[in-house]
């Protein structure tokens, strides 16, 4: 987590900062997001040649771009359209033959489309239920004039956009601010009690730690937290403690 620079903080009418304030960026989910993107980038080539073998027209970013948006079943319009006009106009009316030329432009488009959900699948989360389940978004590869899949510049820039978390409001800054001090001070906290070897138990269930410190360590008042004097005499002399009795505990 970043520190945020509070002088830096513009704020706008209204309860909004003028610029958000970006306090995060998930390097983990980005490292994710950029595999997943190498893997799909790989398969892009046998969508390629697999589009190519239709003879319907080059393989372009615009097409990629409509292939991933869902667009297959207009090429397999197009693929049915093509062929009855091709058997109207040369005026056969031999249905076996044009059913053969409809056959062998299915198997094609199934290539095709087989292709495709290859693409889709390495595009997704290897696992069900990965902490970084979000999957590569198809539309940031571009297909180049020379034919050739690349994420540009732009592209590497959204991916990014993707990992960041902004703070929108000064309540958010604040909240933020507060929040910040208080992790300082825990993480403070449990260096002191580290040196002194105070044990910390997370419970049978995996309680959280910060959990456990704050049901020891403080006691609620009227709606306020208080230091606990006994912890504090207990973890100062927990150590010796257990050195005394032959840490049985």
């Amino acid at each position: 987590m970043s520190i945020l620079d509070m002088e830096n903080i513009v704020e706008a009418p209204k309860g909004v900062l003028a610029k958000p304030a970006m306090v995060y960026e998930d390097k983990h989910k980005l490292n994710h997001l950029q595999s997943r993107a190498k893997s799909s980038l790989t398969k892009i080539g046998q969508v390629a040649q697999a589009y190519e073998a239709l003879n319907i027209g080059k393989f372009d970013n615009a097409v990629y771009q409509s292939l991933i948006a869902g667009g297959l079943s207009a090429i397999k319009n197009r693929l049915e359209e093509e062929t009855n006009t091709t058997f109207e106009s040369m005026r056969l009316r031999n249905e076996s033959m044009r059913r053969e030329t409809l056959e062998a432009a299915y198997a094609l488009f199934n290539k095709l489309k087989g292709a495709v959900a290859l693409l889709k699948d390495s595009a997704r989360s290897g696992t069900v239920g990965d902490l970084y389940s979000t999957s590569f978004p198809l539309r940031l590869i571009t297909i180049s004039e020379n034919g050739v899949p690349e994420i540009t510049a732009q592209a590497e820039e959204e991916m990014r956009e993707m990992c960041r978390l902004y703070l929108n409001t000064p309540e958010e800054v604040a909240l933020f601010g507060k929040l910040q001090n208080a992790a300082s001070v825990l993480n403070e906290l449990r260096e002191e009690l580290e040196k002194h070897n105070t044990p910390i138990p997370t419970g049978a269930f995996g309680t959280h730690p910060v959990e456990a410190l704050f049901k020891q360590a403080f006691e609620q008042k009227e709606g306020k937290l208080y230091a606990q004097v006994p912890f504090v005499k207990w973890a100062i002399t927990a150590d010796a403690e257990r050195e005394r009795i032959g840490r049985r505990f």
